[in-house]
């Protein structure tokens, strides 16, 4: 993680501040700064009632949108470094090779029934697994909170070269009240 990432999240106006100051030495005005989850709540259009995953390189944001509007939001500490730390683990590579090797790689990620026996497969299957029970333990926490609330579906953001086989598998692992829609 670099120092930078590390700031932010320690202390976000810092962050800011600092993000500000970058953007004004590359010559930008910066105009606004925005939060991950609600500009990508924006950027996909009416999320009258869902949850919004977006699947970061360490962390994972869950935001709760009722009516269009971001009510409640949670951090997870599971992202895509957590399969390239898997691969590396489990195949003694190094980061970077592991990293080469889950962006390459379209068999790494099998279906979560699939028994094909590879510890990788498990591997990354046990922490696809942790990853849905946030999401859904999310939902249930806020259903609980908010008897009339309404989720009707989950819009997974993820910037990654395996979009598909890690939508897929996640999908697998919630439950059918929560409908899912994947983006990329």
């Amino acid at each position: 993680q670099s120092s930078a990432m590390k700031k932010a999240l320690e202390k976000p106006k810092e962050a800011v501040d600092a993000l500000t100051t970058l953007a004004k030495e590359s010559g930008f005005i910066p105009v606004a700064v925005d939060i991950d989850s609600l500009a990508a709540g924006r950027a996909l259009g009416e999320l009258d009632s869902a949850l919004l995953v977006d699947i970061g390189d360490s962390l994972s944001q869950i935001t709760v949108f009722q009516g269009g509007c971001p009510v409640a939001a949670r951090t997870v500490a599971i992202g895509g470094r957590n399969f390239t730390v898997d691969i590396m683990r489990v195949l003694g590579l190094t980061y970077q090779e592991a990293e080469l090797l889950k962006v390459r790689q379209d068999g790494l990620l099998r279906p979560v029934n699939a028994d094909d026996g590879t510890e990788v497969s498990a591997k990354l299957a046990a922490t696809v697994t942790e990853l849905s029970r946030e999401i859904v333990q999310t939902s249930e926490y806020y259903k609980m909170q908010n008897k009339a609330a309404v989720i009707d579906k989950v819009v997974l953001l993820l910037l990654s070269h395996n979009v598909q086989q890690l939508t897929s598998l996640i999908v697998q692992k919630l439950p059918r009240m929560l409908p899912t829609a994947p983006a990329a």
